[in-house]
């Protein structure tokens, strides 16, 4: 039962409340409670980021580090279903091993694959001075092993900055076990590489007829065309990274078992939260709500709703295998190539 049909439920129980709150006030109370944010547990993680971060000498400008975990982070969102986050996490075991390796192309050394214990293992997070009020919201660094927050969001509501940690500790989550040398990098690249077989840049020509036949007739308005879908096509090769695709589809997951009760069992289940995030889209991506605000903008979904069937269906058993969490498998390499992994960062 989710958490707006629980309020509706009560009050519709109780037949004082009943005889004293008019039907469309409560249809305006269950509406609200089915929009409120589940338990802040990130609160006291960024008091501590920030008061590491207060100008003045050298804290100001390399910050000590917080420690965070991935269920500290995330489990808040399973509290309506039934197990919570340990039976999510449980769930996404048995997906792992039903439909195993989903990405129709080259997947070795293996990404997808993720460790339960890691949930609990602490990931650093500072405030990074670099980041600026025009950069992404967060960063992680595969250098330092640690993710970092924009200074323009000390401040900021608990429903912008924690999807932010959120997504963050996620891309931490694949650097554990970091191996040395070629066979890091590889694994990086295989957690870079676009989760289905679809050419780059299919996705934005779909989105955009118009312009992509005026590119594609290679008259006067071309390479206006080719100009106004550059940003379009770079973005979509961004999301569709299986590294970046993760963290997004979690947040469905997430969002869905926190709205509606129910978990994410099967691709079907998948396909459903689809359907359910796309219907309530105007509250769930709107910046002035009350909700938290997902990694996953506009933009994002647009992308992914686009694809063809098949690449759904890879989303979709995907989208079994990550409750909450990305696979935290070799990813990066050791000296020398320590800057692979720099720059995951969400963008919107």
């Amino acid at each position: 039962m989710g958490i707006g049909d629980w309020v509706s439920k009560a009050l519709k129980s109780s037949k004082k409340a009943s005889a004293a709150v008019p039907p469309e006030r409560l249809a305006k109370l269950a509406e609200a409670a089915r929009r409120a944010n589940p338990p802040d547990s990130l609160a006291a993680t960024r008091t501590m980021i920030a008061e590491n971060a207060e100008p003045g000498g050298v804290a100001a400008s390399n910050p000590e580090t917080v420690p965070v975990t991935f269920r500290q982070a995330v489990s808040r969102w399973y509290g309506n279903t039934p197990g919570g986050f340990d039976e999510a996490v449980a769930n996404s075991q048995k997906a792992l091993r039903e439909h195993g390796d989903v990405y129709p192309h080259s997947n070795s050394p293996a990404y997808g694959q993720w460790n339960p214990e890691d949930v609990d293992s602490p990931t650093p997070a500072r405030v990074n001075w670099n980041l600026g009020p025009f950069d992404a919201r967060g960063s992680y660094s595969g250098s330092r092993r640690d993710i970092a927050i924009n200074p323009v969001f000390l401040k900021a509501r608990p429903e912008a900055i924690n999807p932010t940690i959120e997504h963050e500790v996620t891309h931490a989550l694949m650097d554990k076990g970091r191996p040395d040398g070629a066979l890091g990098k590889e694994a990086w690249n295989n957690a870079s590489q676009r989760f289905d077989n679809t050419p780059y840049g299919s996705a934005s020509l779909a989105m955009q007829p118009r312009l992509a036949a005026q590119y594609n007739s290679g008259g006067p308005g071309a390479s206006l065309a080719e100009e106004s879908l550059r940003p379009l096509v770079e973005q979509e090769k961004y999301v569709m990274q299986r590294a970046e695709l993760d963290p997004r589809i979690a947040e469905v997951r997430r969002r869905y078992a926190f709205y509606t009760g129910k978990d994410v069992l099967t691709p079907k289940d998948a396909s459903d939260a689809w359907d359910w995030w796309r219907s309530n889209r105007r509250w769930l991506e709107d910046f002035t709500a009350p909700t938290d605000t997902p990694s996953m903008t506009y933009s994002h979904f647009n992308t992914y709703d686009s694809l063809p069937p098949d690449s759904k269906q890879i989303m979709f058993k995907r989208m079994t295998q990550v409750p909450a969490l990305l696979a935290p498998v070799a990813a990066g390499a050791a000296a020398g190539q320590q800057g692979l992994l720099d720059g995951l960062r969400e963008k919107r």
